[in-house]
């Protein structure tokens, strides 16, 4: 008989049995036992929930710290960060008021009917911030619960059950790895719910019904919809109720979960949340019974839909088929007809026809081995009926599509293989490596019982799902092989690919990467095997072959990609030799490159060193060719050292193809040379391209260097003409020559006999332009100094003007010429400065001085305002002002015509006594010790640019190195060592001009400067000269005397810039100054008087801020307040006498033994309590420190605010200090030390801001180093920053007492020295723990725990065998270090500790 109740009815008969079955389990004995752990929990006030939730989020129950371990044994676990909540602390107050007759409720009378009035103790309410804990932060015995039992079992048609709650569910369902005991979760509508994968099927079940409940009526767009918001209690009993009453249903028993589960929820044994709820669960869960029972029926007509397929084709043959019947089969699932075939006996075999109809299959034959003809069919199944093995076609083409896909990065290969018989199986697991490799490792070693020898059973067993992708007379055999693992069944072992060779490795890759698909083109490949050869890193090499295949479609990206490799390929020395054959060698130090023998011999011919490589990893260095050629092995030559060779070749590339090292070759070079000129491709040069002399000069515009570059340079062979240049550069153009066809506009300049001569190429022949010489001289000056031939080029100029050059006294012929701005001169722009010409030497004289005075750009070390000469033709440049000043030219001393002419040289008399010379630019050649300091320099900066953190092992040994001729590829050129440089006038060996006439004129007695950012200035004093350094505001940073009045004050001037530009130590007073700066000229008064301006401001500035931190300090002291508490119960402080204000700690003490023992209601003790001003005292911080003969201490870890209080732990210490007879666990020490640490660090600031602020970089750290050295007893360096503070304030405040009348206490200096006698003061009386737990172990021969602290036997034997290169340096270094520290006290601890503070 059908079941006549509806849908609805069975839904109530569900949830009634749910209430029912909650109502049993509230008055059983497991709830009993749960609520009397509950009980002991607090219950907090709405408050202090709000703070709980805001610190911890996921809280379930709290407790402090003493309560977990006594209510509850479980304990906080350390390090763990407390819960601030407010506890009650109330206080009692006693108030007049009068008093009340308890009958009448009236005011008592006295005899003269006043009211009596009487003294009332009132009791107020308080709070006090305490600390709480999670249960999360706690660990130890479990907590009761009410039975939410994990369920187990399986569900009738799990599958379709799951896919048909999919359909249903608002968002889709998905499985995930999850930790603890958390079932699943739902976020919201736009994310998909999350169920833990791995439960049984009947527990993943109702977690699903429980979610999507969760998601139909508790997501946020329900909750806005319908305006209903719910607690966290009643959604849980809502869903929980809702997956009980649905699976209920469906047969699935989910009670010993679900009941407690409710219960857990409900605020207690009435279960109002299931009973408001009652309507919406059972309206809910009918929807969704109703939804999934339609869904199955979908899912059945899908399957009945399925199975109504086309004829299955199978034959059944024998294995050369000479007897086979091919039958269609129909009326029968696949599977099925695969179970039936494999499950035939010989007797079924005879008739396999019969045995299928007999199954209840229909079968037709359609051909046997009798048939004449037979049709084209696509076989499902083969059966053998010799072999009686089964085919599953489909399968098969399944498993070939599988195997077939491409290979991602994250899958992991396995080969298993026997070597013996040749066959193998390889099979992809995606991205689970680490498992794996934990599941492969172990296969060696298990034991018969443990598995049947089958290594794909084996991990299958284990969880991991793989695809196989080749297989020996199977799928892909024939394919290149390639694999991450390889389990070798011979042998017993498991090997990975990263064991082969780097060319085998790569090759795999390419294999790998190719299977299935074609991903790179032959250059692409070869570049993927040389890296691996050269550079034998395959994490680098895996990475470039995905990059390469990754970067098809983005063709500069992957060409980009491709060159940084080829980069890195070509870095190392020798094409022929990888870093892959030099680690099989035997030879592995990663700061070697390898080297064959001919690239050794040719690199150690060019002075590099090279080292040879032994197959025990240790190198030899090679110092003759004897030993290069007598080693059969690889040679090496270190990254170091490679490197430099590469800069240094690529330097000296660039110099011999700079236009300007091209130029000055072709100008003043020993040989016969032409140069091509071309216009620069400008907008200013656009209309003068290609046009003749006559347009040019129609429209007045000069042919000017400035507009031109020089791109190609050749011989000027003898014979060789201007027309033989046009022709070979129009017809037969150089192979190395890059401009365009010689043209009209192009210049030709011709250097033969040292004379330089520039054509222009015109529409017909050439056009001589001497201007465009002169500009060539010039230009080749404003650019870069001439290069050393300058000089060979003059003395043949000079002998030249000698033979052709007559010039008789009284036919001088002289005049004068002016330029505003040299560096402009050259240049093809509006603002270009004109040659001015003049016959009169004052109008010249007038004209220079003119543009001298001018405001004008910075540009150090150009040369600006120029006066010039032309002497009976000969044409040079006299002065140009630099920085500022006038420097002396000295190219008339390459003019016969300027030494020959007497009015040349009066003129430059008059010029020194009215202009006046500055400065002279000389050449020279380096001295010997300026060539060491430059290869020192480069030495340095080659190793900085190597990469290598510390550099100074290797510039320790610079000095032996450069002794040995071993920096020879470092030192400069013929060109580098001349020098270009201004020496101060008076100074230059003058045989030319008479200064004695205006010496005494122009004495200097006082001189300012600015260089860089620093201002100097120096003036003349009896004893030699005063000289005092600023900054940039003016403020003094340093000054002294320069005792030595032999010397003028320029000299002793350049003395003291040396020290600035090459200190011993660099410091924040060098600034920025670098070696090139030069000094530039300010007005010696204003800055004077800018300079006192700043140090009155700076005194009053350090004046106001003394008294502001005074105030502070005030302040701060008035900020907190710390007082003491003694309280007969300490758990519970209202239980008995609580004491609480207590100013001093003797008077807690005596409170606190003064509490009679048979009146005490628990444990009493002493806590301490910080107020902090303009705050309520429930804000208060309180902790009991003390509690019966115990101080815990260690409690104060999770207590901050007591511990940054130096106060409080000041008070602490006194108490414990007072009461030695309790047990003290744990420490004030580090506390201690971090105090006095910050006041040492506090007082170098205020001491020295300035100089505080340049060397500090981060202050917490630095008063993080000096609290470990306090703490490890290394005080020393402290002791003596202290004692010489306090000496320099105490002669400060003399100063301030004796010179100013400041009174003692307002002295600076004697307040610094009172404070740094306080902090020695606390250094001695501080005692470090690291001393005291040496004392305890000292008996024990133990330090932290550790017996013998001596290095072992084995540490202490010097490693034989290969001996490092870095090694040798190491050793090198340490005798040297010896070697100089014999000569040298040793320094102090503290003074080392003080320089490496810089306090």
């Amino acid at each position: 008989m059908a079941d006549a109740r509806t849908e609805k009815q069975k839904v109530k008969e569900i949830t009634d049995r749910l209430e029912e079955g909650l109502k049993e389990l509230f008055e059983g004995e497991k709830y009993k036992s749960y609520l009397n752990t509950m009980s002991k929990f607090h219950n907090y006030s709405a408050n202090n929930i709000q703070l709980i939730e805001m610190q911890c989020p996921d809280a379930t129950y709290v407790a402090g710290y003493k309560a977990w371990q006594k209510n509850f044994e479980r304990h906080v676990n350390k390090g763990e960060r407390g819960i601030r909540i407010l506890a009650p602390a109330p206080y009692k107050i006693k108030e007049e008021q009068e008093k009340i007759d308890p009958v009448t409720n009236e005011p008592v009378l006295d005899r003269d009917g006043m009211p009596v009035i009487e003294e009332v103790e009132i009791k107020i309410p308080a709070f006090r911030v305490v600390t709480v804990f999670d249960y999360s932060q706690t660990d130890g015995k479990e907590l009761p619960g009410l039975g939410v039992n994990e369920l187990h079992g399986n569900v009738e048609r799990y599958q379709d059950f799951m896919e048909a709650l999919s359909r249903v569910s608002p968002v889709p369902i998905r499985y995930e790895g999850m930790e603890g005991d958390r079932k699943g979760y739902f976020i919201d509508l736009n994310h998909p719910i999350a169920i833990k994968e791995g439960m049984s099927e009947t527990q993943t079940a109702k977690t699903g019904v429980h979610e999507v409940a969760h998601a139909k009526l508790h997501a946020k767009e329900v909750e806005q919809e319908t305006g209903t918001i719910k607690d966290r209690e009643t959604k849980e009993v809502e869903a929980e109720s809702i997956a009980y009453t649905v699976c209920q249903h469906f047969g699935i028993d989910t009670s010993d979960y679900s009941f407690g589960y409710i219960a857990g929820w409900s605020s207690g044994k009435e279960m109002p949340e299931l009973k408001s709820s009652l309507d919406t669960i059972r309206r809910t869960s009918s929807e969704l019974i109703k939804g999934i029972e339609a869904q199955l029926l979908e899912i059945e007509k899908e399957r009945a839909a399925e199975q109504e397929q086309e004829d299955m084709i199978v034959l059944v043959a024998n294995t050369d088929r000479s007897e086979y019947d091919l039958l269609s089969v129909k009326g029968m699932e696949r599977t099925e007809i695969f179970r039936l075939l494999s499950a035939m006996n010989d007797d079924d075999r005879q008739s396999v026809e019969a045995y299928l109809e007999r199954a209840g299959a229909g079968v037709t034959l359609l051909a046997n081995e009798r048939s004449e003809e037979v049709g084209e069919y696509h076989l499902d199944y083969a059966c053998n009926t010799d072999t009686h093995e089964i085919t599953d076609f489909k399968a098969l083409q399944e498993e070939r599509e599988k195997a077939n896909i491409p290979i991602e990065y994250g899958d992991v290969i396995v080969r298993i293989s026997t070597p013996d018989s040749g066959e193998y199986e390889i099979i992809k697991i995606a991205d689970m490596q680490s498992e794996v490799a934990n599941v492969l490792y172990a296969i060696p070693f298990l034991e018969e019982n443990e598995w049947n020898g089958n290594v794909l059973d084996y991990l299958q067993e284990r969880g991991l799902e793989f695809v196989p992708i080749m297989r020996s007379g199977g799928i892909n055999d024939g394919y290149s092989q390639f694999y991450d693992f390889d389990v070798d069944m011979s042998a017993w072992e498991v090997h990975t690919a990263s064991e082969l060779p780097a060319m085998m490795q790569a090759e795999q890759l390419i294999n790998r990467m190719e299977f299935h698909r074609s991903v790179y083109d032959t250059d692409e490949r070869n570049l993927i095997m040389n890296h691996a050869y050269k550079l034998d890193d395959m994490y680098k090499t895996t990475s470039l072959a995905h990059s390469l295949a990754e970067q098809k479609d983005d063709l500069p990206l992957l060409l980009e990609t491709i060159k940084a490799a080829e980069e890195e390929i070509d870095f190392l020395p020798d094409d022929m030799v990888g870093l892959s054959q030099m680690h099989e060698y035997g030879y592995s130090w990663d700061e070697m490159l390898p080297l064959t023998k001919d690239r050794a011999s040719e690199l150690f011919g060019e002075e590099v060193s090279v080292y040879q490589l032994h197959a025990d990893g240790s190198e030899t260095l090679v110092e003759d060719k004897v030993a290069l050629q007598g080693h059969d092995g690889l040679f090496g030559v270190e990254k170091g050292d490679w490197s430099a060779y590469l800069e240094y070749q690529s330097m000296k590339q660039e110099l011999e193809d700079s236009e300007p090292n091209r130029e000055a070759q072709l100008l003043y070079g020993n040989e016969s040379r032409f140069g091509i000129y071309q216009l620069k491709d400008t907008e200013e040069t656009r209309d003068i391209r290609f046009m003749n002399m006559d347009y040019l000069e129609k429209k007045g515009i000069p042919v000017s260097r400035g507009n031109y570059t020089l791109v190609y340079t050749g011989e000027f062979t003898e014979g060789m003409s201007l027309e033989d240049i046009y022709t070979k550069f129009n017809i037969d153009h150089p192979a190395d020559f890059t401009g365009h066809s010689l043209s009209v506009s192009d210049m030709v300049v011709l250097h033969q006999d040292g004379e330089n001569t520039s054509h222009y190429v015109d529409s017909v022949g050439y056009r001589e332009i001497p201007e465009f010489t002169k500009e060539l001289s010039v230009s080749a000056e404003v650019s870069a100094e001439k290069a050393p031939v300058m000089e060979e080029t003059a003395e043949i100029t000079e002998g030249a003007a000698e033979e052709n050059t007559v010039v008789e006294p009284d036919s001088d012929k002289v005049s004068y010429y002016v330029i505003e701005d040299l560096s402009t001169w050259a240049e093809n722009s509006p603002d270009k400065s004109r040659l001015e010409r003049f016959d009169s030497l004052p109008e010249a004289v007038a004209k220079f001085a003119e543009y001298q005075g001018k405001d004008m750009e910075e540009k150090p070390d150009m040369a600006r305002a120029t006066f010039g000469f032309n002497v009976n033709g000969s044409e040079f440049d006299l002065i140009h002002v630099r920085n500022h000043e006038n420097c002396l030219s000295l190219d008339f001393t390459h003019s016969r015509a300027a030494e020959e002419s007497r009015r040349f040289m009066d003129d430059l008399q008059i010029l020194s006594d009215e202009v006046g010379f500055d400065k002279v630019r000389v050449h020279r050649e380096m001295s010997p010790e300026e060539i060491k300091d430059f290869v020192k320099q480069r030495f340095e900066y080659q190793l900085k640019s190597s990469g290598i953190d510390d550099i100074s092992l290797y510039m320790d040994r610079f000095d032996a190195l450069y002794g040995q001729g071993k920096m020879e590829h470092l030192m400069p050129t013929a060109n580098q060592k001349h020098i270009v440089e201004d020496v101060p006038f008076m100074e230059w060996e003058n045989p030319y001009i008479d200064t004695s006439s205006h010496t005494t004129d122009r004495t200097e007695t006082e001189l300012a400067f600015q260089l860089a950012d620093r201002y100097i200035s120096i003036q003349e004093a009896s004893e030699g000269y005063n000289y005092t350094i600023y900054d940039m505001d003016y403020r003094e940073l340093d000054g002294g005397v320069y005792d030595n009045p032999d010397i003028t004050i320029r000299q002793a001037l350049d003395e003291i810039v040396k020290d600035l530009k090459e200190p011993t130590h660099r410091s924040e007073l060098e600034g920025s100054i670098r070696t090139d700066d030069e000094l530039i000229p300010i007005d010696y008064d204003g800055l004077m008087e800018k300079a006192e301006q700043a140090a009155k401001e700076h005194l009053e500035e350090k004046r106001a801020a003394m008294q502001e931190k005074g105030a502070e300090q005030i302040q701060e002291e008035k900020q907190t307040v710390v007082t003491l508490t003694v309280a007969e119960c300490g758990e519970f402080h209202n239980f008995g006498e609580y004491h609480e204000n207590i100013a001093g700690v003797e008077e807690a003490i005596v409170i606190f033994n003064q509490i009679p023992p048979e009146r005490m209601n628990g444990i009493p003790s002493i806590g301490i309590n910080i107020h902090t001003e303009g705050t309520q005292s429930y804000e208060d911080t309180q902790m009991d420190i003390i509690s019966g003969r115990v101080a815990d201490l260690e409690i104060l870890d999770y207590v901050p605010d007591i511990t940054d209080n130096p106060k409080a732990v000041e008070v602490i210490a006194e108490l414990i200090d007072k009461l030695p007879d309790i047990e003290v666990r744990g420490s004030l020490e580090k506390w201690q030390a971090t105090f006095i640490a910050a006041e040492v660090d506090q007082l170098s600031y205020d001491y020295d801001t300035y100089q505080y602020n340049h060397t500090v970089e981060d202050r917490e750290a630095q008063i993080a180093n000096i609290t470990e050295d306090i703490r490890s007893g290394n005080t020393g360096y402290l002791n003596d920053f202290l004692n010489a503070l306090i000496s320099d304030s105490i002669r400060e405040g003399m100063t301030d007492i004796l010179g100013k009348g400041t009174e003692l206490d307002n002295s600076e200096g004697v307040q610094t020295a009172r404070k740094a006698k306080e902090l020695l003061n606390s250094l001695a009386e501080y005692k470090p723990l690291a001393k005291i737990e040496e004392l305890e172990e000292c008996n024990y021969n133990m330090i932290d725990n550790v017996l013998n602290n001596e290095k072992s036997k084995e540490e202490q034997e010097r490693r034989s065998g290969r001996i490092s290169v870095k090694e040798k340096l190491a050793e090198k270094k340490a005798i040297i270090e010896q070697r100089d520290k014999a000569g040298k006290d040793v320094p102090e601890k503290g003074t080392e500790k003080k320089s490496e503070r810089e306090i």
